[in-house]
């Protein structure tokens, strides 16, 4: 692909520039681009991959995150010129990520790692970031699952991720303050992502009506819920000032976490537009209803729990947090109680995640109209996780309205 062809605004001038925010007096002699993930990797962003050679003999790689205004449909470009996704992330490369890994280090100066990779350069429409592959880190396979080991070492990482990002809010109380409100809530997003929630729910109705028996109390659950599933998901997200709040990623599932399986084993979290200040479970929800093998979802879920509040909490004793400790029963109500949010993300997101290959699913056609594959999308393996957690967020209350409306 060219470089002067389709992306004209990626110039020499603008790469030289980032690759000297970390690399030093470089000149770039040369560079070339192309597609950086697969088709259905990622919905909400354009990802390419720039190959810079420099005058010191060095290729650098570079990830550009740009926006989809170029050849999407309406209620693609509506998102992603309106909405606040791409603030969202240059905010946190740009001034949260260098708090808390200078925060971090400090309290953890032989055990640290950053959260997430290098920021070269921002700008309303686009990052370019470090590019992570050449260090060895990887997306795993989202059909699959994770093993328990990646999934610990998930848990660890975002513990203190966590933990970090509630000692910066009670340091500096403004310091969240552009993560304020949820990307579900904002005014440019909220009628597509209507649209994609109420036609996925109708379409798991579908799929409902075929299963056992045992399985028809939930026909019409489903279908009440779908007529008002944004105003529910809006009730469980909303932030209540007296409980633990976190910077939560509110994406995180296996596409948005790259792990190095070589030594020095690692992982980077990635894709900040989501960004809320929130409730941690949030995130546990993203990641445990969504991105385990089905051996750790039947088996090991509770391990996940307390993998997570011992990094949770060793890290909030190490970086100085003031106030009552979390404990694990705590995390366990939180997850509880978020569980409307749970059951939105499986009906929607959670079926386009663990989607069968090739089944043909548009973003940007379920935005407009609602309208999606139908069942044929559905893998045995989501339905197998359907199963596993339907029962429990009813169990917890998620087709409720807490207003008893």
């Amino acid at each position: 692909m060219s470089a002067t062809s389709t992306y004209d605004w990626l110039n020499k001038d603008l790469v030289e520039t980032a690759l000297r925010s970390h690399y030093g007096d470089v000149r770039v002699l040369d560079f070339k681009i192309q597609d950086a993930t697969a088709k259905g990797d990622n919905h909400l962003s354009k990802m390419l991959r720039l190959q810079a050679r420099t005058n010191d003999g060095a290729t650098h790689s570079i990830i550009v995150k740009g926006s989809l205004e170029q050849g999407s449909k309406a209620a693609m470009t509506r998102v992603m010129k309106e909405s606040k996704i791409f603030r969202r992330e240059e905010v946190v490369y740009g001034t949260v990520l260098p708090r808390l890994h200078a925060m971090v280090q400090q309290s953890f100066p032989d055990d640290f790692e950053p959260f997430a990779p290098i920021s070269l350069h921002s700008a309303k429409t686009f990052l370019l970031l470090e590019d992570l592959t050449p260090q060895g880190f990887k997306m795993l396979d989202r059909h699959a699952g994770l093993d328990l080991d990646h999934c610990l070492r998930a848990m660890r990482a975002i513990g203190r991720f966590h933990a970090a990002t509630a000692v910066l809010h009670e340091r500096d109380p403004d310091a969240l303050q552009e993560f304020s409100e949820s990307f579900f809530s904002e005014p440019s997003v909220e009628p597509g992502w209507g649209n994609f929630s109420k036609g996925m729910a109708k379409t798991f109705v579908e799929e409902l009506k075929t299963w056992p028996k045992e399985w028809s109390k939930y026909v019409q659950k489903v279908s009440d819920f779908s007529e008002v599933i944004m105003e529910r998901l809006h009730e469980n997200i909303r932030r209540r000032e007296e409980d633990f709040n976190v910077l939560a990623h509110v994406d995180l599932w296996v596409n948005n976490v790259m792990f190095r399986d070589e030594e020095p084993r690692s992982l980077r979290i990635v894709d900040f537009q989501w960004a809320h200040f929130s409730s941690p479970a949030l995130d546990l929800h993203y990641f445990i209803d969504s991105s385990l093998s089905p051996e750790v979802r039947d088996k090991h879920r509770d391990r996940l729990f307390e993998e997570y509040h011992s990094s949770l909490s060793t890290s909030l004793r190490a970086l100085g947090y003031t106030k009552t400790p979390v404990t694990l029963q705590d995390i366990h109500d939180e997850y509880a109680r978020k569980s409307t949010f749970g059951l939105v993300l499986l009906l929607a997101q959670v079926a386009v995640i663990q989607s069968r290959p090739g089944c043909g699913f548009e973003i940007e056609e379920c935005l407009e109209t609602g309208t999606n594959p139908g069942r044929s999308m559905y893998s045995d393996n989501y339905r197998d996780n359907v199963k596993t957690f339907l029962p429990i967020f009813d169990r917890n209350g998620a087709f409720e309205s807490p207003s008893g409306k």
